[in-house]
């Protein structure tokens, strides 16, 4: 059985967050899209608690200070990073997924 990965949120992913956030509600009045957007993610947050390798592993151009991994929820990409001695899944950015990945530094 595999076992548990601790599940951490860093700074940068909350700023994000808190961007994405205040834009549907200050632009929408749409809380509802931000509580389904929270769901969607820890859905899979449950499933990284136990596998955090299932993720497409993220290929860039730049260099990397970690080995990252990705997935999508509605419109957005999350970023995270598996810190295998720890048993630590990092949540390191969520994006708009419609941007260009390609020479990004995270």
């Amino acid at each position: 059985m595999a076992s548990n990965y601790k599940i951490i949120y860093t700074d940068q992913y909350d700023i994000d967050y808190d961007e994405i956030a205040d834009y549907y509600i200050e632009k929408f009045n749409n809380k509802d899209l931000i509580t389904h957007l929270n769901s969607q993610i820890i859905k899979r947050e449950k499933l990284l608690k136990q596998f955090p390798y299932s993720f497409t592993k993220f290929e860039s151009n730049s260099y990397l200070k970690h080995e990252y991994r990705t997935f999508n929820v509605l419109n957005y990409k999350v970023f995270y990073y598996i810190d295998e001695l720890a048993k630590v899944v990092y949540m390191e950015r969520l994006l708009y997924a419609g941007m260009n990945f390609d020479n990004m530094k995270i």
